[in-house]
């Protein structure tokens, strides 16, 4: 107990005079700064001092396919075998932007044992593994923990990742059962403030006794659905358990932090290369065509909304821009088998259907689906 509680007072400390010190991030002016005066100090909390031979090695070489000595920051040991990556960001660069250079290290170090990896700005700290895909490492991370916004389950979790008690095989176990809540907390919350189709005509059917839901039925029972969650809601929320229960077998998982800032385009937009910004500008044009349609800027992803039902998002990554479909997979004709079916991943996009969009070409052929969905959503 006293262990667990010298952990969290470190780093609520840590927290106040460093990292959210008022003028401290203004004088740290790079990468390598973000690490001495950022990322190292966590990094020892955690139990991992880069002044420690064999605990934590300093620009790892990790070599990818036919990208020989890629260097990825830091690699972190235990007993001898690599245990968790870490690439670590100026502090104020968009990881969202980054993950994919972890690929390159992840790949090879997977290879000797290494199923975790870290990457930061000295202010969020991301966690990944190879849930989805063994020895590939996920699209998304499994953990955030933010020095802006955490709570005390967050730093239980946390403090699973510290020298002394990081085992692999428990943190994969916990991760996912993250991302598998985080999955279901994400179609909850969408089925709160839009409750779909299917979920209205189930509590239709069990309600009233009409042989068939016509679009009438449908329509009041929507209605009543959202009051009742909005009741729900408003009526439980206080009375939520929060004993600690996250070192027991099967954990209850903690929320992440609920975002409150207000997003733009602009800031999915920063730091993207030019040819990229102009894919995204000639498929925005087309989308803007269609009756109806606003665009709703998240965190992590851009959606264009009819009504309030997405009908398509946007992931915009360096070089390529993942796009999600508000379609199911079966619903599809995908005859040049280019659309992923994620409806068990967890992605930043809304619906069942990734595309990868890379060149002008794709807009063919992913026109065609945005219209189904606007179809099957308006």
């Amino acid at each position: 107990m006293q262990e667990n509680e010298d952990f969290m007072n470190q780093i609520k400390r840590f927290r106040k005079n460093r990292v959210l010190q008022e003028g401290i991030r203004e004088l740290i002016k790079n990468e390598e700064e973000t690490k001495l005066k950022l990322v190292n100090p966590f990094l020892k909390i955690l139990g991992y001092d880069v002044e420690e031979v064999g605990v934590l090695v300093s620009e790892g070489i990790a070599d990818f396919r036919n990208k020989k000595g890629k260097k990825v920051d830091y690699i972190a040991y235990k007993e001898n075998k690599p245990i968790m990556l870490i690439e670590a960001k100026y502090h104020k660069k968009d990881l969202q932007h980054s993950t994919e250079q972890l690929e390159f290290y992840f790949d090879t170090k997977v290879k000797d044992g290494c199923h975790l990896a870290m990457l930061t700005n000295g202010i969020e700290y991301r966690f990944f593994s190879d849930l989805d895909n063994i020895n590939k490492i996920d699209e998304e991370p499994f953990f955030i923990f933010d020095f802006r916004d955490f709570k005390e389950k967050d730093l239980e979790i946390l403090q699973k990742f510290t020298y002394n008690q990081i085992d692999v095989a428990q943190i994969q176990e916990l991760g996912k059962r993250l991302k598998n809540y985080g999955q279901v907390l994400e179609i909850l919350t969408q089925e709160m403030e839009n409750p779909s189709t299917d979920l209205v005509r189930f509590f239709a059917t069990k309600v009233s006794k009409a042989q068939r839901t016509t679009a009438s039925i449908i329509e009041e029972f929507s209605k009543y659905l959202k009051e009742a969650f909005n009741e729900v809601s408003h009526s439980k929320h206080k009375t939520l358990p929060t004993e600690n229960v996250i070192s027991q077998k099967t954990p209850t998982v903690p929320t992440q932090p609920k975002i409150t800032h207000s997003y733009t385009e602009d800031d999915h937009l920063k730091n993207i290369p030019e040819n990229t910004i102009r894919l995204y500008e000639i498929i925005k044009k087309e989308i803007l065509k269609l009756e109806g349609i606003s665009l709703e800027p998240k965190k992590q992803s851009i959606s264009f909304i009819v009504g309030k039902k997405s009908i398509v998002s946007f992931v915009i990554l360096q070089g390529k821009i993942k796009v999600y479909f508000n379609l199911k997979y079966s619903e599809i004709n995908d005859y040049k088998n280019r659309i992923r079916d994620v409806s068990k991943i967890a992605t930043w996009g809304v619906g069942d259907c990734e595309f990868i969009y890379e060149n002008i070409e794709d807009i063919v052929y992913m026109i065609p689906f945005i219209k189904q969905s606007y179809n099957k959503n308006r």
